[in-house]
């Protein structure tokens, strides 16, 4: 015992916390007392004593010490003294008063008092001089006096709970105990008191220790202690410790090398009356690492513990070790604790008590199980424990308790881990009454939420079976687990308002249970099975719904059930609900009672959630006896592409109760004797008494029941399929009538689709049975006959399969049935299956309307196409864009409309703007071919451009008409949109004119030649608007529906489609043609006359000066085409519609010769040419052929061909430029 002291302080002494720098003493010299005149001791503020030599010991019965009651005096040890004195008064009670400071001198008495003091103790280190004093003294002797006499053991340690943590004082060496202060019998008591103790160690008690008999009290007093050692109680060893009426204890940096690591009370620990505890940063080597005590009452007071730690491998309660704690009205908060063994944070190994208090730990992490442990009964009455961010390593990172009682109470597990078995509870009997229970683990939890009656041989032996029981208002919340609650023995599960998801196996899994009830659950998200009841003997599943579930209820071996106001969506690998009765249920013969089977009631919706359909997933499994009172009422709902099938079938049941086998086994004799008897019924044999008999699990009975396994017989799947072999046998098979119901949900045949869900209801009669009639088949499926009708060819159709080609779009209508649309832009109607995809048109196009021919919220259509839609952008951009970009380009033409000098460069622009204008064209037909989609699409994948389709509704600004006005223009606002511009500049060039008093002379005609050629072709386009048509259906008598192409929601109106084009037409002539040649013809005898209509007959021939008008006839015709044959409905129309523009343009060029430069009608024919073989090739490319390998070739031909077109026209133009500059320089010079 000598050499384990020994070594177990030479080890702790290597482990003492730091110390501080020593502080500085006075200069001054400290007047010297002796024991006479200690004893009464006044002092003043400032005052200095020094003590005699090895310290002083009192022989009076009562001292009394008066410091000053502002200031300080101090009390320091003889100068020749190196290590800490003492001062002893053996038989003296000591009342201390004032303010005092100890500098390396302790206190030891047989009662300490303390009224209105405020003590100070420094540097009170004995631990040195024990081990010296140890290290010299007989082995003999200190086993005699570390023994403690049998009589004096205390009524606490009589109980047995405890006795091996005492650790006996040793009277004869009291200097071993108390750092600063030791009290003896008499206890220790502050009143009104503050008390500081700063590194300070001994073997008991590193700051404070009392005798084994004695109390310390504290009344409105305070006690501070840091960087404190001891061998137990690194701060306070006292066995009774009691704080009343606002008395506080703080403890930092306290280290104990056995148990206590901040205070050890081995009795009693009582905090009432607004007091509190505080420990921060306490170890200990053993148990307890903040407060080790027998019984531990709090009461209106707060428990603060941080950074405890019990770091043995088999150390239980690293902040809290304790046999019995109350708590009343109490806050108790713990923060990183850790322990090796049960009870991180708390660890009671009888009972836990709470009434109106709190618990909130977090970061507590145990070896062993539990981060709070409760050996017997954990109650708690109006009160809240909250655990968070905890582990432990085998079960019950949150809480491992036998017993769980719960009224009006909270208990909240937060982000709890276990490495082995429960995550979160490990319970055996757990009572909600008016309560919550909220359990949550993490995303990667392995283990389970609550695990009840792990040690089922255990419940049996003292029949105490474990419970689960929720009454009165509870609720279950369990998330993010492996399963939530499962229990292996249970007497009766009753859960209620409860809530369980993201679960991977069971929501609650109960076995051989008397009654498993669920009153009320919300469940999402559990893979496995959600209620698992094998071997139970009842079942009640009453109000619970379920989405994402593997499957809802399974019940084997089940006397009765009652299933009732059920809604869950299963994905049906296994039956949603499966449910059996045990044989023994259906007819049961016990010591000559005959009982007959129960009624049994189910009301069920249920509905197959992402089911494989080429597996008949089934919903419903049933197999109960015909019983007068059961009820059965179901819905079910397969998804798309199927329907509901019943299936029923009425049989016999034979059993054989197991209990009678038993009194079979007398008889031996050989199977084949009675085979030849012939014997040789069948029967199913209850499992009754081989629930957990490995030969009855693996259907091979070696004992001799002359029953054999039976092949061909079907039973409950609780049941063992057998043949009887003996009279006795045959005698005990009872007969009862059966029925099993199945739904299952059968795959639409080929030929056959639907693409909604398929929902049946279902009704018993009064036994329960369906009892539907032969051909009663429920299949919703609809026939794809009427698909190729509407489509004009044989698509995929089966199952939910529907694969809608690309260009046509199909609306779901009553019933299921589609009806089909040809799109009159093929990009919006993607095509594709119609059960996989989310919307039947494109990005930007609205799903409900036929043909996908209106544009979603956001998005607008181009003003050059009706049937495309383009995202908006931000308004007032596009406000801007409209109002300011036309009208610059018509002022700088305005203002050089007279420049007649440069010729050559007029009609350069006007050349690369012609073509510049027919390549934007031709670019919009390319956009719909496939072979332009191929090449964006890898030119996007090349460069890493492809994102989601989001993405695509993002713009900057958009000029579309509907962007602007909001909504979806008229073509009375299409009208007016393009109309505005020309009478806007109209009005301002008029009102210049008056202003200047100019008499609208050669500046107007000018601004009216360049409005009209700029704005009169858009403006005719907008009057064609009612003329154009498209169509979407056949009917059945092969005519179409007509629809106006920019007002898809009408029907086409010819009255309006035919007057508004010839009032556009009139419009165009007057105000262009006629008007300009009546100028060129009325002009040529005017002075000025290329200042008035230079624009018009500039770089023409004389016989030619007309020309002009035909250029505009011809960028009229070629928008108006753009508007009539909307490039997206009808591109090859288009296509022709523009080859025959620009032939005829190509055709009077080359007859007449426009121009007096040569050279320009040499480019201008060589243009025209090019675009009529572009032209020629576009046509190609739309084309329907099998095969694309030549219209790859030609697409790239023309894509390069037009780029270097322009890039020769910018070459051209800038040499033309380059040589007109050096002719004017020649000029001038």
């Amino acid at each position: 015992r000598l050499i384990l002291f020994l070594v177990v302080c030479e080890f702790t002494w290597s482990y003492r916390p730091e110390s501080q720098v020593e502080l500085g003493r006075d200069e001054e010299i400290c007047r010297e007392v002796d024991a006479s005149s200690f004893c009464n001791l006044i002092l003043d503020d400032g005052d200095c004593v020094r003590l005699p030599v090895g310290g002083i010991r009192l022989r009076e019965r009562s001292c009394h010490l008066q410091g000053p009651k502002e200031g300080l005096a101090r009390v320091l040890p003889n100068e020749k003294d190196k290590e800490t004195v003492t001062v002893r008064a053996v038989n003296a009670v000591v009342n201390i008063s004032g303010a005092f400071q100890f500098y390396r001198v302790r206190l030891d008495a047989k009662q300490l008092q303390l009224h209105g003091a405020r003590l100070s103790f420094r540097k009170t280190s004995i631990l040195q001089k024990i081990i010296e004093s140890t290290s010299s003294t007989p082995k003999t002797h200190t086993a005699t006096t570390t023994t403690k006499p049998a009589s004096r053991k205390s009524k606490f340690l009589k109980r047995g709970s405890r006795t091996s943590r005492w650790k006996p004082q040793v009277t004869k060496k009291r200097d071993k105990d108390g750092g600063a202060l030791r009290a003896d019998r008499g206890g220790m008591k502050l009143v009104d008191s503050t008390l500081e103790v700063f590194e300070s160690e001994a073997r008991y008690g590193g700051a404070i220790a009392l005798s084994s008999q004695s109390q310390l009290s504290l009344v409105n007093s305070t006690i501070v202690t840091e960087q404190t050692f001891a061998t137990a109680g690194g701060s306070i060893h006292a066995p009774n410790t009691r704080l009343a009426h606002n008395s506080h204890i703080v403890i930092s940096h306290s280290v104990a090398a056995s148990y206590g690591g901040g205070i050890s009370a081995l009795r009693l620990l009582v905090s009432k009356s607004n007091s509190s505890i505080s420990i921060r940063n306490a170890t200990a080597n053993s148990y307890a690492g903040g407060v080790d005590a027998g019984r531990l009452v709090l009461h209106d007071s707060v428990l603060r513990i941080s950074r405890a730690r019990a770091s043995g491998a088999a150390c239980k309660g690293a902040a809290i070790s304790v046999f019995v704690m109350i708590g009343q009205n109490t806050t108790v908060e713990i923060d990183d604790a850790r322990s090796g063994e049960n009870g991180a944070c708390i660890n009671a190994m009888k009972s836990l008590t709470l009434k109106g208090s709190s618990i909130v730990a977090s970061g507590c992490h145990t070896g062993l199980k539990g981060s709070v442990a409760v050996g017997a009964l954990l109650q708690l009455d109006n009160s809240t424990v909250e655990i968070s961010n905890s582990t432990a390593k085998f079960g019950g990172g949150c809480l491992l308790a036998e017993k769980v009682r719960m009224t009006h109470s909270n208990l909240r597990c937060l982000r709890v881990v276990s490495e082995v078995g429960s995550e979160a509870l490990e319970v055996a009997n757990l009572r909600m009454t008016g309560s919550h229970l909220s359990l949550t683990g993490t995303a990667n939890s392995s283990g389970n939420a609550v695990e009840m009656g792990r040690d089922a041989q255990k419940w049996k032996e003292t029949r105490q079976p474990p419970t689960f029981k929720m009454f009165e208002g509870s609720s279950l919340h369990i998330a993010d687990f492996h399963s939530g609650i499962l229990s292996g023995f249970n007497n009766s599960l009753l859960v209620g308002n409860a809530s369980f998801h993201r679960l991977k196996h069971y929501a609650v899994a109960a076995q051989e249970a008397r009654l498993l009830s669920v009153i009320g659950a919300n469940i999402s998200d559990v893979d496995g099975v959600a209620f698992s009841c094998d071997g139970c003997r009842r079942m009640r599943l009453l109000e619970v719904s379920g989405q994402r579930l593997g499957a809802l209820a399974r019940g084997t071996g089940l006397r009765t059930w009652q299933l009732q106001r059920l809604q869950a969506g299963c994905r049906c690998d296994v039956p949603c609900v499966q449910l059996a009765m045990t044989a023994t249920g259906l007819k049961e013969a016990t010591h000559g009672a005959t009982h007959g089977p129960r009624p049994w009631h189910l009301d069920m919706r249920l509905t197959a959630e992402d089911a494989n359909l080429k597996e008949a997933p089934v919903l419903v499994d049933i197999e109960a006896p015909k019983v007068s009172g059961s009820s059965q009422e179901l819905e079910v709902t397969c998804p798309p592409g199927s329907f509901s099938f019943v299936q029923e079938s009425n049989g016999v049941q034979e059993t054989l109760d197991s209990f009678d086998l038993l009194h079979l086994s007398k008889y031996e004799r050989d199977r084949q004797e009675f085979l030849k008897l012939g014997f040789n019924d069948t029967c199913c044999a209850s499992p009754r008494f081989f629930k957990r008999h490995a030969e009855f699990r693996s259907r091979n009975f070696t004992a001799p029941f002359y029953i054999f396994p039976a092949m061909n017989v079907t039973c409950d799947p609780a049941a063992y399929a057998c043949v009887c072999t003996d009279p006795k046998c045959h005698q005990q098979i009872r007969r009862t009538a059966t029925a099993s119901t199945r739904v299952s949900c059968i795959a639409c045949p080929m030929g056959q689709y639907s693409l909604l869900p398929s929902t049946r209801p279902l009704k018993g009669d009064h036994e329960g049975q369906i009892n539907l009639p032969a051909g009663a088949g429920g299949s919703s499926c609809i026939s794809c006959d009427n698909i190729a009708r509407q489509v004009g060819k044989s698509l995929v159709c089966s199952g939910s399969t529907v694969q809608v080609p690309r260009g046509m779009m199909a609306l779901e209508q009553d019933a299921g049935n589609l009806t089909f649309f040809r799109c009159p832009n093929a990009l919006a109607c993607p095509g594709g299956n119609m059960a996989a995809k989310s919307r039947a048109c494109a990005l930007g196009y609205e799903g409900s309307s036929p043909g996908c021919t209106t544009c979603m919220e956001g998005f607008g259509k181009k003003n050059t196409d009706p049937f495309v839609c383009k995202p908006c952008g931000r308004l007032f951009l596009g406000w801007a864009y409209f109002l300011l970009v036309p009208i610059v380009p018509v002022i700088l033409a305005v203002r050089s409309a007279g420049e007649t000098e440069k010729e050559r460069m007029s009609m350069m622009i006007k050349v690369i703007l012609s073509f510049g204008t027919f390549v934007a064209n031709v670019q919009m037909v390319l956009q719909q071919t496939d072979i332009y989609d191929r090449f964006e699409h890898e030119l996007k994948l090349t460069l890493g451009l492809i994102a989601s389709e989001e993405v695509a509704s993002d713009a900057l600004l958009s000029t579309s008409f509907d962007c602007l006005l909001g909504a979806a223009g008229t073509r009375w606002d299409r009208l007016g949109f393009q109309a505005f511009h020309p009478a806007l500049l109209l009005i301002i060039f008029a009102l210049m004119e008056l202003c200047a008093q100019k008499a609208f002379q050669a500046s107007w005609v000018r601004c009216c030649i360049v409005l009209g050629n700029s704005f009169l072709p858009p403006v005719f386009a907008a009057f064609l608007e009612w003329t154009p048509c498209f169509h979407m259906q056949k009917r059945e008598d092969g005519s179409f529906d007509s629809f106006s192409s920019y007002k898809t929601q009408e029907s086409c109106n010819h009255v309006m489609g035919f007057s508004m084009p010839l009032l556009g037409s009139l419009l165009l002539l007057l105000g262009g043609p006629l008007y300009w040649a009546v100028l060129v013809s009325r002009s040529r005898d005017w002075p000025q006359r290329k200042e008035y209509i230079g624009f018009l007959i500039a770089g023409y021939s004389d016989h030619c000066e007309w020309w002009e008008s035909t250029v505009l006839l011809r960028k009229a015709l070629l928008t108006g085409a753009m508007v009539l044959l909307p490039v997206s409905y009808a591109p090859i129309s288009l296509v022709i519609m523009t080859a025959c523009i620009m032939l005829a343009a190509l055709v009077g060029h080359l007859a007449i010769r426009p121009y007096k430069d040569s050279f320009m009608n040499v480019l201008e024919g060589s243009v025209l040419t090019y675009s009529m073989v572009a032209l020629i090739m576009t046509l190609y490319l739309m084309s329907k052929n099998w095969t694309s390998t030549n219209k790859v070739v030609v697409f790239i031909v023309l894509v390069l061909s037009n780029a270097v077109t322009c890039i020769a026209l910018l070459v051209v133009f800038l040499l033309v430029a380059l040589r007109g500059t050096k002719e004017k320089s020649a000029e001038e010079s």
